[in-house]
């Protein structure tokens, strides 16, 4: 699969991390713009193309089988794509509200990773499921990621499995859910967010790479934060101002 960005708009990914609504006030007067359908619907991938995506991913992994640099690598993987393209806010608010995992900086946002550690009780669910459950962990990383975030987050799961002793190889699905203000909103099919991702999201879902082979992502130090600070409210200030009705800023110029 050829990873491309994903399509330009009015960029929500420029925006900060926010803050919990402190009221508790849930119900937004008006839904954010889902981004999200905006890069499936440009995609092109539709229809029967979607159904063939996991034999594309077990047909990717028996051909990266090969490759001792970089082979395929069994287990759960949970990542969490968000619209940031800043990863010194998102890793301050994540310290923050003491979210333990690790950031990746992608071309087509900021990416929250974190391995997964099935229990007997998740396979057996997985089994006697028509669909495989979503893990609690995973599921309470987005649920966090996405109150600190604006336009929601997309959960992906990977779970990745070895075959056969006599047919060895790794087969894995993967799975995408939307998750916005704290609350899960709905799954969506996960080729083609990530046929159109940054090729980083492809290869931390499928182990073909971990967050160890980017650069580390740290919170600041306490005494940097006043500048990022600052930088944030002047950002917000110029979102407020190019939002503004025109005659009201002429109004104000003549004040």
């Amino acid at each position: 699969m050829n990873a491309a960005n994903f399509p330009n708009q009015d960029d929500p990914r420029d925006k900060e991390p926010r803050e919990e609504n402190l009221a508790g006030d849930n119900e937004s007067s008006s839904k954010p713009e889902d981004y999200f359908d905006q890069v499936i619907a440009q995609s092109g991938i539709s229809g029967e193309e979607l159904d063939g995506f996991s034999e594309e991913v077990d047909q990717d992994l028996q051909a990266w089988q090969h490759l001792e640099a970089l082979p395929p690598e069994a287990g759960d993987v949970a990542l969490v794509l968000t619209n940031l393209l800043e990863a010194v806010p998102l890793a301050t608010m994540m310290a923050a509200h003491e979210i333990d995992a690790r950031i990746v900086e992608t071309e087509s946002g900021c990416v929250v990773w974190k391995r997964l550690t099935p229990t007997p009780d998740d396979e057996l669910e997985a089994l006697l499921g028509e669909e495989r459950p979503v893990c609690p962990e995973a599921e309470e990383l987005a649920l966090a990621v996405s109150k600190i975030t604006p336009y929601g987050a997309v959960l992906f799961v990977s779970t990745l499995r070895s075959d056969r002793d006599d047919d060895p190889g790794v087969q894995g699905q993967i799975t995408a859910r939307v998750y916005y203000d704290g609350r899960f909103d709905r799954t969506i099919p996960a080729g083609p967010l990530v046929s159109c991702a940054d090729e980083r999201v492809e290869d931390l879902l499928l182990g073909r790479t971990s967050p160890e082979d980017y650069p580390e992502i740290r919170p600041p130090r306490l005494r940097d934060l006043p500048g990022i600070l600052l930088r944030q409210l002047r950002g917000l200030q110029e979102d407020t101002n190019r939002g503004e009705d025109p005659d009201r800023r002429e109004a104000k110029g003549g004040d």
